[in-house]
């Protein structure tokens, strides 16, 4: 008898994981979504971090959806690089860019600048994306990179958001705000203390002002596992990590319809399946994990640089 039940259970298990992860493939390659007609074909899209990364795949997804844009990173090389590229593929849309060292933007006067030159602009969207990681004992990361990763993880996604909010309050049509948090915010993970923190305040930020805003503002927290960029060493696109555009097109069908999301039908499945683990098994993994994690991603850092 108690074989009986256990085997239903078992199938029962399985039957839910497959109906969910149908539904997560049904959602995500069927039903599409034009984001041009719910926030307005040749508004504007404000991009942090633009120049690189999950950024830089928003910004040639959102110019291909027919939104204009203003990037805004540190390197001018890049951004002039970037805006030349998204010009050539898609001559119609207007790209402008802002030199803006994030490390400043605790500052008053650096987000000011920043404001006075977008004030003016038809803004529908904010892809709040710039970050730095840090996967290191917490007693071995240096005050500077401490400092570093809180200001540039937190600081950008609250002084912005808080000057182009009213903005966007006063527009006619829906706007939305994309808030890049990660996977690592769902849960805190030793040797991964500052960075995972850092993460869970960006997801915490938006899903809060995703309530207060919800008449007129459109506020989701993108939660992505591994993505094709800088930030891992460009690890190669395959089952379990995806490229910047596909992070930024999954993540742009859930705007406006959730208020959290893993993005991409890949990072979906993967986040399904991380949201049910039981949370003290990850804890426990990473006592023993933490640190070979920890000293791959400093091996892997002196090898990139």
């Amino acid at each position: 008898m108690i074989d009986k039940v256990a085997l239903i259970i078992g199938y029962g298990f399985l039957s839910y994981l497959l109906l969910q992860i149908l539904i997560i493939l049904f959602s995500k390659l069927f039903l599409k979504k034009d984001i041009s007609k719910c926030y307005g074909k040749g508004t504007w899209a404000i991009i942090t971090g633009a120049s690189d990364g999950i950024g830089k795949g928003f910004a040639f997804t959102l110019a291909k959806k027919g939104f204009n844009l203003v990037l805004l990173a540190r390197s001018e090389s890049k951004l002039a690089q970037t805006q030349k590229e998204i010009t050539q593929i898609y001559p119609s849309i207007v790209v402008k860019y802002i030199i803006a060292d994030f490390k400043n933007s605790t500052q008053p006067e650096f987000i000011e600048q920043i404001y006075k030159q977008i004030k003016d602009l038809d803004i529908s969207l904010l892809i709040n994306n710039v970050g730095v990681a840090s996967i290191e004992p917490f007693c071995e990361t240096t005050e500077s990179k401490i400092h570093e990763l809180f200001v540039v993880n937190m600081a950008p996604q609250v002084f912005l958001s808080r000057k182009i909010i009213p903005l966007m309050l006063k527009r006619e049509k829906r706007s939305g705000i994309v808030n890049v948090s990660s996977m690592t915010g769902t849960c805190p993970l030793p040797y991964d203390a500052l960075y995972s923190s850092s993460k869970a305040f960006n997801d915490y930020l938006s899903r809060a002002l995703s309530i207060e805003c919800h008449k007129k503002i459109d506020i989701i927290s993108l939660r992505p596992f591994y993505v094709s960029t800088k930030m891992v060493f460009n690890r190669e696109a395959g089952i379990f990590t995806i490229t910047p555009e596909e992070c930024a097109e999954g993540c742009l069908q859930d705007l406006g319809t959730h208020h959290v999301t893993y993005g991409h039908y890949k990072h979906a499945i993967q986040g399904f399946v991380w949201d049910i683990i039981p949370k003290w098994i990850v804890i426990r993994l990473m006592h023993i994990i933490g640190p070979i994690i920890s000293k791959d991603y400093k091996e892997s850092i002196s090898k990139f640089q």
